[in-house]
């Protein structure tokens, strides 16, 4: 299989007969035929991502974006059922005072 291309230069388009290794000279990216068909890596040598593999990354990505989000409501149930027992902890402490009082002992002074 053969592939060719078209190659902008200046205001004319000249044909590229063999796209099969080819660089882009404006962009870094080579085009390389595989047995599974036409390949593209980017300047740095990495292979261009498929269409499946890019909506498999986002898939993954929004269950780890849910899984973080029930995370963060348990953290603040949790947080507030311990100010809510911080506060019934205050309420019993100055229970207590009072009634330490009410019997004639000073709590700050015990």
């Amino acid at each position: 299989m053969e592939l060719g291309g078209w190659l902008r230069v200046e205001s004319q388009l000249e044909a590229i007969e063999q796209m099969d290794g080819w660089i882009s000279p404006r962009l870094g990216v080579r085009f390389q035929l595989s047995e599974t068909g036409l390949e593209m890596f980017g300047p740095s040598g990495e292979p261009f991502m498929s269409f499946v593999e890019l909506d498999r990354l986002r898939q993954q990505a929004e269950v780890r974006a849910q899984q973080e989000c029930l995370r963060a409501q348990q953290a603040q149930m949790l947080l507030e059922e311990a100010q809510m027992l911080l506060e019934q902890e205050r309420s019993r402490s100055q229970a207590l005072e009072l009634r330490l009082r009410d019997m004639g002992i000073e709590p700050d002074r015990l």
